[in-house]
């Protein structure tokens, strides 16, 4: 309470929801949620356990180079070479 020419005052604090509609990736994460929803009702194999495993497999080396890169940043090191090597990524072992 703050007083105010002898008057109290209350300010009320923002609720959660109000916090999150403010926040900058609120529609991301909604247009996100439809699309898995969507895609869960309208493709049968969406859900299943192989392609959920596939699509880990096929992000896990974007985000091996994302966590190398970020700390390479971190500490202050400009490292371009990722664009180069990158599509070694994409080939594998026979």
């Amino acid at each position: 309470m703050d007083n105010v020419n002898g008057k109290n005052t209350v300010q009320k604090q923002p609720g959660l929801l109000t916090k999150l509609i403010a926040n900058d990736n609120f529609g991301v994460s909604i247009a996100l949620i439809i699309l898995v929803v969507a895609m869960a009702l309208f493709a049968p194999n969406f859900t299943t356990v192989n392609n959920i495993f596939n699509v880990l497999l096929q992000i896990a080396q974007v985000g091996i180079v994302a966590v190398g890169m970020t700390y390479v940043i971190l500490t202050a090191g400009i490292d371009l070479s990722v664009g180069r090597s990158s599509p070694l990524m994409v080939w594998q072992w026979p």
